[in-house]
């Protein structure tokens, strides 16, 4: 123990009390400026929350809150711009967008009952407004009190007016107006409880990861009068504070009387939208095709930069480009003819504050309407050629009405499945009409009415089907032009020659390769000449046309006239029908050589001769055969059929067919020649083929490719069609031969394995100066001289009616 205490050091006295009298103060002084540092500020606080209590800056603090700079987060509003409309030649509507009027209320005053804090708050600004706080600065309390009450009434009392106007303005029942707001609260309640049951989710969770986080939770709701950040705050979803559509489509009427009056209908608005509509129906449905609203798969991959330019610039969601209210086009010339047709919705930048309340707004991307497509069409004569359809091919059976004719049909008359109607400028290449059978309606489709759209999905005939571009079947008897054009240009001899024909090809086998005379009569035609074969279609004499061309110059001429590839009209998914090649391609021994095309081993006489009539594996469009009548009529221009009117300055020009090929069987357009035959130079000016012996051509003919085709050719080809419908003994002579014009044609009669033969029937009038080429197809419809030769008869006559002249002595 004395060890321990000898350890420390022994005092003096010198140094046992060295602090001066001051040390021992400044403690206490220090305690003292601490502590008013602390109470300054908190009595600063305090008086200005008494100066705000006593004047009433708790009013302008809360009118505040709207400042210019406090913006919370910016939303997004389209603005709708209409589509154009679709206009045919004669100036009928066939497609337009129409104004749409929407209702809509803003949730707070569709609510029921209304938030108290809502409806406090509008009660303070209609005093506000009414500046009676200003005209008595010395109401008590209590007096406050009671004006809000009062105005608090006349707010719930004009919450009621306003329904009761409403539905009366809009002819509607009361219940019906209840009932559509009830819906409209339940969808917003439904998304505050998820967003309150997600809030507690998480407050529960960081209240168990930090236990001391609950006094914390209390202290600052003690502070904050009970408001906190707690599980049980207020919570405000963005859809209380919008207007939500009550009615999609109301009078034109109402909605003036609406705009005109928002004194008498507060908390709601009117917003301009646009519908599709098709005003004649089913004229034209086929090609016209459907738009409408965007869907959000539309917006996937490059779809989105596509259909708005705009949208990644602005950094716009998907959810307000699905609002914007632009419509897509989904078939037809609607989709054809999209970014011409399609109006671009602009936007507007709506800048909140915190409360929701917009502070700001501006235009950021201005609307564009969409243009107007003008179509080459007559409507007059498209709903023609639907009407001689609809007369020959039963109707649906939603259209059959008791008061529809029952016509008595021959007995050898069917009821073919379908049918096709094109009529085409042989100059221009303009589609006049082009008439599908059975129709439909577009509005059954755009109004989703499930009934109709069974019935059109449910028939097996297939409505919906464009005939016109998609429907590629044998063009049977009918092709047998494009024989005689393979034959005549080869070697003009063939056709000098005499022919006897016995009703069959091959001696000894009556029963294949027969004429449609010797298969139903079991006679021949005897002896004939190109002129009366081709009259009346002997199936025997283009056997051997057929055989003594070759399958080479028969696939080669189709193959220039268009077959077996799309005609390029201006709408999507058309077919490109089949046409069978029968080319095989070897090398030569030699490098520099280009390879010699030759026939196939798979390619077999029948190939040739189905193809020689229009059997077998060919399977052609109405679109390409009229085209093939087109060229025969102008003088060997192959035209592009167009339905929209194209500008009168653009000089468009097809490439032709067969300068891509590369069986080394063509002419390239610098005019080489290849296996003896010269295609001209396609240029804008006019053009001529005298390396091949070819006429002038029609400098009028501006949209075509003109074809190698000697003048003695066509020639020859326009009087035979001439004698199929002028001469007796023709096989269009007793049916399709009119007193009011004279039109050129040729009937075919395709057979198939299933099924009734097809009937077809192409030609030209007038005869002496062609203007229109048309086609006549009924599908499964028979003989088509019988059945669909009196249809072109009577098409003929309407034409001459409604654009030629006088009719022709």
């Amino acid at each position: 123990m004395l060890n321990a205490l000898r350890a420390f050091p022994e005092r003096t006295p010198d140094a046992r009390n060295t602090r001066s009298p001051a040390d021992t103060v400044r403690p206490r002084g220090r305690l003292v400026l601490l502590g008013t540092i602390l109470c300054v500020p908190l009595i600063a606080v305090w008086a200005r929350i008494v100066q705000l209590t006593v004047t009433g800056g708790a009013d302008r603090f809360r009118a505040s809150r709207t400042n210019a700079h406090d913006v919370a987060y910016v939303e997004w509003e389209a603005i709708p711009a209409p589509s154009g409309r679709i206009v045919t030649a004669d100036g009928v509507t066939l497609a337009e967008d129409r104004v749409r009027y929407t209702l809509q209320i803003h949730f707070r005053w569709l609510e029921t009952p209304p938030d108290p804090d809502w409806l406090r708050d509008a009660a303070r600004a209609a005093l506000r407004r009414g500046d009676l706080i200003r005209s008595e600065p010395q109401q008590t309390t209590e007096s406050m009190q009671t004006r809000l009450h009062r105005a608090m009434q006349r707010v719930e009392q004009t919450r009621e007016e306003l329904r009761t106007r409403l539905a009366r303005t809009l002819r509607v029942p009361r219940h019906e107006l209840e009932q559509r707001c009830r819906k409209v609260q339940q969808n917003v309640e439904r998304i505050r409880r998820r967003v309150r049951q997600a809030s507690r989710d998480d407050h529960d969770g960081r209240a168990a990861d930090e236990p001391s986080a609950g006094l914390w939770e209390a202290l600052l709701r003690a502070l904050a009068g009970g408001a906190g950040r707690g599980p049980d705050r207020k919570i405000v979803v963005r859809e209380e504070l919008k207007f939500h559509t009550v009615f999609d489509d109301i009078p034109r009427s109402a909605a003036v009387y609406i705009q005109a009056h928002p004194e008498l209908f507060p908390g709601t608005r009117v917003v301009v939208a646009w519908k599709r509509v098709y005003p004649r129906g089913r004229l034209a449905a086929h090609w016209i095709g459907l738009r409408t609203p965007l869907l959000a798969e539309d917006l996937d991959g490059p779809g989105r930069a596509r259909l708005f330019p705009d949208a990644d610039r602005l950094a716009l969601p998907n959810a307000v480009l699905l609002a914007a209210g632009r419509t897509v086009g989904r078939s037809g010339l609607e989709k054809y003819y999209d970014g011409t047709l399609a109006g671009m919705p602009g936007f507007r930048a709506l800048r909140r504050n915190a409360y929701g309340e917009i502070i700001e707004s501006s235009v950021v991307v201005a609307p564009r309407r969409g243009r107007d497509l003008v179509l080459n069409v007559d409507a007059r004569t498209q709903a023609a050629c639907e009407r001689l359809l609809d007369a020959r091919i039963p109707l649906p059976e939603d259209r059959r009405t008791s008061r529809s004719p029952q016509r008595v049909r021959p007995k050898w008359e069917s009821d073919p499945t379908g049918g096709a109607i094109v009529v085409l400028d042989v100059a221009t290449g303009r589609v006049v009409a082009a008439a599908s059978a059975p129709g439909f309606d577009l509005t059954a489709l755009v109004a989703d009415d499930e009934k109709r759209r069974h019935v059109y999905f449910g028939d097996p005939r297939h409505p919906l089907v464009d005939r016109v571009r998609q429907m590629a079947i044998a063009p049977g008897s009918s092709f047998k032009v494009l024989t005689a054009l393979a034959a005549l240009q080869a070697d003009p001899s063939l056709v000098d020659a005499p022919f006897h024909c016995r009703g069959y090809l091959d001696a000894g086998h009556p029963d294949r390769y027969r004429c449609y005379v010797f298969r139903h009569f079991g006679v021949g035609h005897g002896a004939l000449d190109f002129q009366t074969a081709f009259a009346k279609s002997c199936n025997v004499y283009f056997y051997t046309l057929g055989e003594r061309v070759g399958p080479l110059a028969l696939w080669m001429w189709a193959r220039r006239l268009g077959f077996g590839m799309p005609t390029g009209l201006d709408l999507p998914a058309e077919s490109s029908g089949t046409l069978p090649s029968p080319f095989a391609v070897a090398n030569t021994a030699r490098k520099d050589e280009s390879p010699l095309p030759h026939v196939a081993p798979t390619w077999h006489r029948s190939d040739t001769l189905g193809l020689s009539i229009g059997q077998g594996r060919l399977a052609a469009t109405p679109l390409q055969m009229v085209r093939l009548v087109a060229a025969i009529a102008n003088g060997g221009w192959l035209v592009q059929p167009r339905l929209a009117h194209a500008d009168s300055d653009r000089r468009d020009m097809l490439q032709p067919p067969d300068s891509a090929e590369p069986l080394g069987t063509t002419a390239g357009v610098n005019g080489r020649r290849r296996a003896g035959l010269v295609v001209a130079a396609v240029s804008g000016r006019e053009s001529t083929a005298s390396d091949s012996g070819g006429e002038s051509r029609d400098p009028a003919i501006r949209f075509g490719v003109p074809l190698p085709i000697a003048p003695r050719t066509l020639e020859l080809i326009r009087k035979a069609m001439f004698d199929v419908v002028n001469r007796s003994g023709g096989t269009g002579y007793r049916y399709a031969r009119s007193k009011k014009v004279i039109l050129c044609g040729k009937t075919g009669t395709a057979q198939v394995a299933r099924g009734g033969d097809h009937a077809w029937f192409v030609g030209f009038l007038p005869a002496s100066r062609p203007r229109f080429a048309f086609v006549v197809v009924l599908e499964h419809g028979g003989s088509g001289g019988r059945d669909a030769g009196p249809i072109a008869r009577r098409l003929a006559e309407y034409l001459n009616d409604r654009f030629l002249e006088p009719p022709e002595e």
